[in-house]
């Protein structure tokens, strides 16, 4: 949409700037006679969120419950990581350039270790070092290259696809088939032809735009159980039922002739399954071959899937065997090599949300990201403006945008927008979304934000939060006689609705104005539920979080002994984006939400009770041996404040149930060291993580007779000793997608010697002098030792925790 007038070349790491864009001129006059508007225009995609389509659903339900699939829920899980993870089949040179450099290595290093030289050897003795070679040659090679294997998809492999797959494959197409539907409203494809059709995402796709057109559909898939498995989907799950298409037509291998054609061809999530590149070329060649007008090619939005997509994309436009030659449709402007990879290697990928299916769980929002292609037969229009195509999302400051595009002459541009440089209508399509910047664009008392069923949290490399036009938020203000204000106005209402306009600009019915001037009339009211769910053993699984509308927003879980009023542990999520935080003040206070019975926590913590409750145990005075000024028990955060961007759920984390007694100077100095650190690792990672935060054994210290003693912080109406000081504390780090934990421990007292801790370290310290863990720093002046563990031996000490699938080490 936009088109370069004057370029001035800064070499970057990224790319180059161009100083001055301009909006095409045949849009420019549609703008200024109000056909269309900025946060409107024709360069944007309308499809944000895509669900499968009601019959189509009821066919998924129907299947699924008659297999009883969700037996097959962490299966599913399993698959989508492991599709996620493929990297491409290794080529037979490849292997042998591998196994000649390892050869190499190997045997100068055997035959450096012998007393002998090779020369003075017997050919017996040689072929026995030979031997010895050849094995540690094979095991070697097993481990540097990667383990190709063709997925045989069975019945239950099929169900496991359907669920893990079906929801996001079909949100790419759409997006995809959207993307012709928009630049083409008038083309009207009668033919379809589908590669590798899995469950039928492709003709789901293309009927959600021309299925009044499409009058044949051919699906190509290997597997038998597939294909039936989408036939039996398309008749509502039942098996007597006709097909709703009359020129529906299943193979099981690609057609050898190429005299039929169609108009439209798709290979989908498919060239995975080559053995190698010449069958996946020949594969596309077929393909081209069969279209008489655009090919598609979808892959995962990895680095091996792009390097798949992009060697079809050269195959077709560039390849001296292609006869009949095309051009690049979408998403290049351009018909050159990708400058990304080119410059970078780095992959072309998009991001597409979806609605996951409602059964066999909750309907809940998630992405997923892909790469593709659509190529289409014949010579570029002359008349086909090759609008620059933003790569990657906009960065937003509070004052200009940040576009990087790749452009009509193959490319890669960096333009920056703001309201000096150019006019109202150019800025305003740059920044058509919404934006909203933490600390400048939120009201305070700052109420709960909803969105998509979870809480609203950055999506942007700066820490912003970049909304769409069609986005909708739902702002809350729970609790008795708290309600939501609207600017001046103070509604009648605890939660509303809220549309993006632009900017930081909003509509609720006939109010229109800035997000920062919505806000409570008082901070609102968070709570903890127990949840008839029970966790290690006996103990009972609370949640944590905001009540909105009759729905409770979840933040966190804690399993809570109610026999000693203590916390086993607290389980959250840490984003890469929890490394942003909104400023709050005054620091909230800590509540007990009727969980710790009539016991006053407060007046538990305070210092004089600490002081009381030592001499009670440790004999008098014994409390001038270790509470200082700077030295006594604080409330440490098991769920730390900062890991909660936004003021609500910071102020949510205050309540005692996420809370144990831990010594001051381990808090603010080896804990804080590991909150810190976490938050940095995972923005850098990229990927979010579950943690099991958590306390593990009672603290001891000396009596006035030198004999250790167990400390506890209460003594209850039944004589029961209850809240106990807590030996350790520990977060365990869990990378779902990837399978991979470490457990960090910190031991909670500054007054053990070196014997003691010995004692205590109860796990060979994997993080001592560990490059891997380069990331996190200890404070070595708080007295306190903390060290990690693997996670086998952390839960064989630990063993009250859920049991999770771990095949390796995190980082």
């Amino acid at each position: 949409m936009l088109r370069k007038i004057k370029l001035s070349y800064y070499y970057s790491v990224y790319a180059n700037f161009s100083t001055k864009v301009e909006i095409d001129a045949r849009l420019r006059d549609s703008f200024e006679a109000k056909e269309y508007k900025p946060r409107d225009h024709p360069g944007r995609t309308k499809v944000k969120i895509a669900t499968i389509p009601p019959d189509i659903q009821k066919g998924i339900k129907v299947i699924l419950e008659d297999t009883g699939a969700k037996s097959l829920k962490q299966e599913s899980e399993d698959l989508y990581n492991y599709l996620r993870s493929r990297k491409l089949p290794p080529e037979e040179g490849e292997i042998n350039e591998k196994a000649a450099n390892i050869y190499k290595t190997v045997s100068h290093k055997f035959y450096s270790q012998l007393a002998k030289d090779r020369s003075e050897l017997s050919q017996e003795e040689i072929d026995t070092c030979e031997k010895k070679i050849q094995t540690s040659v094979f095991n070697v090679l097993k481990k540097n290259v990667y383990s190709w294997a063709n997925i045989s998809y069975d019945k239950p492999t099929c169900l496991q696809y359907l669920i893990a797959r079906a929801a996001p494959e079909y949100a790419i197409l759409v997006r995809i088939f959207d993307e012709i539907h928009r630049k083409l409203p008038d083309y009207k494809p009668r033919s379809f032809f589908d590669f590798g059709s899995g469950v039928g995402t492709g003709t789901w796709a293309i009927n959600t735009y021309w299925k009044e057109h499409i009058f044949e559909y051919f699906c190509v898939d290997t597997s038998v159980h597939m294909n039936d498995l989408s036939r039996l989907i398309l008749c509502e799950g039942k098996d007597n039922v006709p097909l709703p298409y009359k020129a529906y037509f299943q193979r099981q291998f690609l057609p050898a002739s190429t005299d039929l054609k169609y108009n439209i061809v798709l290979s989908a999530f498919s060239l995975f399954e080559m053995p190698n590149m010449k069958t996946r070329l020949e594969t596309i060649q077929k393909l081209w071959n069969k279209t008489e007008d655009f090919l598609i090619i979808v892959e995962q939005g990895t680095n091996a899937g792009f390097k798949i997509v992009n060697e079809a994309r050269e195959f077709v436009l560039n390849g001296k065997n292609v006869e009949q030659k095309g051009y690049a449709f979408a998403p290049c402007p351009n018909d050159s090599v990708c400058p990304r990879y080119l410059e970078h290697e780095t992959p072309c990928n998009f991001l597409m949300k979806y609605e996951t299916l409602k059964f066999p769980s909750k309907v809940e929002i998630q992405a997923d990201l892909y790469t593709y292609v659509i190529l289409r037969k014949g010579e570029r229009p002359a008349d086909d403006p090759q609008w620059p195509r933003i790569v990657r999302a906009p960065i937003v400051r509070s004052r200009h945008t940040v576009c990087r595009l790749c452009t009509a002459q193959g490319e890669l541009k960096e333009i920056i927008f703001s309201k000096g440089k150019y006019d109202s209508t150019t800025y305003r399509c740059a920044r058509s979304n919404c934006t909203l910047i933490l600390n400048t664009d939120f009201g305070e008392p700052s109420p709960v934000y909803i969105k998509n069923g979870t809480y609203l949290a950055p999506n942007t490399p700066s820490g912003s939060i970049l909304l769409s036009r069609s986005d909708i938020l739902l702002v809350g203000c729970p609790g008795h006689k708290k309600f939501v204000v609207l600017g001046n106005q103070t509604t009648n209402f605890n939660a509303i609705e809220v549309h993006c306009l632009h900017d930081n600009v909003f509509r609720s019915g006939r109010w229109t104005g800035q997000f920062k001037d919505i806000k409570c009339t008082s901070l609102p009211w968070f709570s903890a539920e127990e949840t008839s769910e029970s966790c290690a053993s006996r103990n009972k699984l609370y949640r944590v979080g905001y009540n909105i509308r009759d729905v409770f927003y979840t933040l966190y879980t804690a399993c809570f002994s109610r026999q000693l009023l203590s916390t086993l542990y607290v389980h959250h999520e840490i984003r890469p984006w929890s490394n942003f935080m909104q400023n709050s003040s005054p620091r909230p206070n800590f509540i007990e939400g009727g969980v710790f019975d009539k016991v006053q926590m407060s007046k538990v913590y305070a210092v004089h009770n600490q002081k009381y409750r030592l001499n009670q145990i440790l004999g008098d005075n014994m409390d001038q041996q270790y509470i200082t000024r700077t030295q006594f028990l604080n409330r440490g955060h098991l769920a730390a404040r900062a890991d909660f961007v936004m003021r609500a759920t910071q102020k949510a984390s205050f309540h005692y149930i996420n809370a144990a007694p831990q010594w001051m100077r381990g808090n603010a100095g080896d804990w804080a060291a590991l909150e810190d650190a976490l938050r940095r690792r995972i923005s850098s990672y990229g990927s979010g993580v579950k943690v099991y935060t958590g306390t593990y054994g009672v603290a001891k210290l000396a009596d006035k007779d030198g004999h250790l003693q167990e400390l506890f912080l209460h003594i209850d109406g039944n004589n029961n000793r209850v809240i106990p000081v807590p030996m350790y504390f520990y977060k365990l780090i869990y990378d779902p997608k990837k399978e991979t934990a470490v457990a960090f421990i910190s031991i909670n007292s500054s007054y053990y010697n070196i014997t003691m801790i010995d004692k205590l370290t109860f796990c060979n310290d994997i993080c001592d002098d560990n490059r891997n863990y380069s990331w996190l720093r200890w404070r070595p002046n708080d007295g306190t030792h903390s060290f990690c563990c693997e996670y086998e031996d952390f839960v064989k000490y630990v063993n009250y925790l859920p049991r999770l699938n771990v095949k390796g080490i995190f980082y």
